[in-house]
């Protein structure tokens, strides 16, 4: 709604929507990570990761791409840091062994929908530039395979969700 009164008044981008979105997925999925990995990382150190995501965001705001254009430089932060935070899950799951089927776990899920999306996604965040410069039915191909890779996401995520309503106990 609020995207479509920024529209009404003749803004043509929505650019500023996806910083504010990138800002919170992160700072969100931090928070999420934090949850799910526990005492095995330092809650200390998500602050600091998160603090410094949102320095850089605010940087890239005021000195980089600007509010109006898209980020071409957090967007990959983004993932580098998600990616490892997943990769760490699943080192923690398996080196504690207290998991028996990690397939029935929320954060497997979630771990696993942030592996396929963002390092699926890693080559498109970090060439976003290039990508936009192409044209016809690379540009086309390109934008499919996220859209796809976005949709599997969701889908993950919403496994996730109803993995965690039916064992509630279950991490």
């Amino acid at each position: 709604m609020l995207a479509l009164a920024w529209m009404k008044l003749g803004n043509t981008s929505t650019a500023p929507f996806f910083h504010g979105y990138l800002l919170f997925e992160c700072l969100m999925m931090l928070r999420l990570f934090g949850l799910l990995l526990g005492k095995s990382i330092a809650s200390r150190w998500l602050r600091v990761a998160g603090a410094t995501f949102a320095l850089a965001w605010f940087t890239n705001l005021a000195v980089g791409d600007g509010l109006m254009a898209l980020p071409t430089w957090i967007r990959p932060l983004e993932a580098i840091l998600l990616v490892s935070l997943a990769v760490r899950y699943f080192l923690k799951i398996m080196s504690e062994g207290v998991v028996r089927n990690p397939a029935k776990t929320f954060g497997f899920w979630v771990s696993t929908g942030v592996l396929i999306f963002f390092s699926g996604n890693m080559l498109l965040f970090v060439f976003s530039k290039t990508v936009s410069d192409l044209s016809g039915r690379a540009y086309l191909a390109i934008w499919e395979v996220h859209a796809a890779l976005a949709i599997l996401l969701y889908l993950i995520y919403t496994l996730a969700i109803v993995w965690a309503r039916k064992n509630p106990t279950s991490s």
